[in-house]
């Protein structure tokens, strides 16, 4: 549906807002468009044109969200390769890994002690000290 002149209005009124996902594309998303278009495909004339640009464009989705999905993992990887010799206890490490998966907001010190299960940050760095 994005970018293709002359299609049915129904299908541009029910294109998904771009958003910013967190896993890779789906065509089940899609799903009402391809019936509309199978079914104008297959009541209408043997010209299957539309369904085959529309096809397309899934398939240019999917292929850009693998291409961003892969690009995070690669640079997650890169980032605890680099910093291997770091020294961090799990809650420093799960709380890392949330941040690299791209966490959303700001990361306060309730947000951390929420997520990881810690009664307060200072604590937890109390006892990070102590242990090195």
């Amino acid at each position: 549906m994005q970018g293709f002149k002359g299609w049915p209005e129904q299908i541009h009124h029910s294109t998904p807002k771009v958003v910013r996902q967190k896993y890779p594309y789906s065509p089940y998303k899609e799903r009402n468009d391809y019936y509309f278009l199978l079914e104008q495909t297959q009541r209408g004339s043997t010209d299957i044109t539309i369904w085959i640009q529309w096809f397309f464009g899934c398939l240019e989705r999917a292929y850009a969200s693998t291409e961003q999905s892969l690009s995070r993992i690669l640079q997650k990887a890169d980032f605890w390769k680099r910093n291997a010799a770091v020294h961090l206890n799990n809650r420093q490490h799960n709380i890392i890994n949330k941040l690299l998966d791209g966490f959303e907001g700001k990361l306060t010190t309730t947000k951390y002690a929420k997520i990881t299960k810690c009664s307060s940050l200072l604590r937890e760095e109390e006892k990070h000290f102590k242990t090195v």
